[in-house]
């Protein structure tokens, strides 16, 4: 397997950790937040982050079908996203909420620095460059929610 496709996976498993380490860490929200709204977006992102999983590891492996290599995925941790159930107090929504925007901010940083690879090409930087935008608009729902707005 040539070193363009080594890095091409190596980044696409970085980013299927991140989406679940995300899965969890929004399931874990849910649990602990009040306002039935906050919950809904929390489970709802939750499910967008397995879809955004489920559609990098199929990348993944029409990318080792292609190149003939059936490694597994990589082992990365994401160590940003922290153990929810140890960080919140239930009913504190606010701290939630705050817990959530530094992992949303650590995706955003991988996606964009992922983006920034001359070897991220065609459907791969198609399909990362959506599930970015997502990203972003999650972030800008959460703090929406934090500072009070209406979402």
């Amino acid at each position: 397997m040539n070193n363009a496709i080594e890095k091409i996976i190596a980044k696409l498993n970085y980013l299927i950790s991140l989406a679940h380490e995300s899965m969890n860490g929004y399931q874990n929200a849910a649990q602990y937040v009040q306002d039935i709204n906050m919950k809904d977006l929390f489970l709802r992102l939750s499910n967008e982050r397995t879809g955004y999983a489920q559609e990098l590891q199929l990348l993944v492996k029409n990318i080792e079908v292609t190149s003939g290599d059936k490694a597994g995925l990589s082992s990365y941790i994401l160590r940003t996203w922290m153990d929810i159930k140890a960080a919140f107090t239930p009913g504190s929504d606010e701290t939630v909420i705050c817990a959530c925007i530094p992992g949303e901010e650590t995706a955003i940083k991988a996606y964009t620095e992922t983006l920034n690879k001359e070897y991220i090409t065609g459907n791969i930087r198609a399909i990362i460059n959506g599930q970015l935008s997502g990203i972003s608009a999650a972030l800008q729902s959460i703090v929406k929610y934090g500072t009070g707005a209406v979402v």
